[in-house]
């Protein structure tokens, strides 16, 4: 009895030991999975500042291609006047 005692000891002692393994096998994937969706969201947000930061630069350089124009207008506009009090002198 005290040899088939030990065996089974022995089995539990292992099954045990396999168990604990496995858990901490477990608690290393689990880990790895919450650092993986970590990273996936910090470069989900990286990519969200980086496409709002584009859309702001693409907005001020259509503003700042806006006032060009209107600037330009202006200055024709100017210069059609200047024409114009010129031709009638």
């Amino acid at each position: 009895m005290n040899v088939n005692g030990m065996k089974i000891r022995e089995e539990e002692g292992q099954a045990d030991h396999k168990t604990e393994e496995e858990e901490e096998e477990e608690e290393e994937e689990e880990e790895e999975e919450e650092e993986e969706e970590e990273e996936e969201e910090e470069e989900e947000e990286e990519e969200e500042e980086e496409e709002e930061e584009e859309e702001e630069e693409e907005e001020e350089e259509e503003e700042e291609e806006e006032e060009e124009e209107e600037e330009e207008e202006e200055e024709e506009e100017g210069e059609k006047n200047l024409w114009l009090i010129s031709g009638r002198q």
